[in-house]
């Protein structure tokens, strides 16, 4: 049988970045939609997205998955209602500049979709969240982790920092 990269990724993902809908309350939203097109255009030089199985999450919902390539690197971005999340690979930390360059990138085209529907007051600033695992459960939800939550307005050199200090403190 083959494995289920996205799948894998989801259960055992260290390091969690996500795009979340918080609102000023500290509420989820659910207002993510359209903004998953740019992942089924081309992305950021040298990187590549292809549809991946959906996975399955806490409450069992399916959501779909990109499996994002550049050369040896992979993370999966898996959409949410609230916002998109990029796992990286099991036992991988925020190394990479590539993978930094990804993320400062994703955020860039994230926030553009979004930024009339946030001027109208339709949708809420992105937060960024990062979200490191340090044990989970038998069933595999989480039982510890380390998150901070980065909230917007936010320019792409500011996720570029917080992601380099995160890298710092680890």
């Amino acid at each position: 049988m083959a494995t289920n990269t996205s799948q894998t990724y989801q259960d055992r993902s260290r390091l969690r970045i996500k795009f979340a809908s918080i609102d000023e309350y500290g509420i989820l939203t659910r207002d993510a939609s359209p903004e998953y097109a740019f992942l089924q255009r081309p992305l950021l030089a040298g990187w590549s997205a292809t549809p991946g199985d959906p996975v399955k999450i806490v409450r069992r919902d399916r959501h779909r998955t990109w499996v994002l390539r550049r050369r040896s690197e992979t993370v999966v971005a898996v959409e949410h209602e609230t916002g998109l999340e990029i796992l990286l690979p099991i036992a991988q930390e925020l190394a990479s500049a590539a993978i930094i360059g990804l993320v400062v990138w994703s955020w860039k085209t994230w926030q553009a979709s979004r930024k009339p529907q946030v001027r109208a007051g339709t949708k809420v600033e992105s937060t960024l969240v990062l979200e490191e695992v340090s044990e989970r459960r038998p069933d595999g939800t989480i039982r510890s982790s380390r998150k901070v939550q980065v909230r917007g307005p936010l320019t792409s050199a500011g996720v570029a920092r917080v992601l380099r200090d995160w890298k710092r403190a680890a």
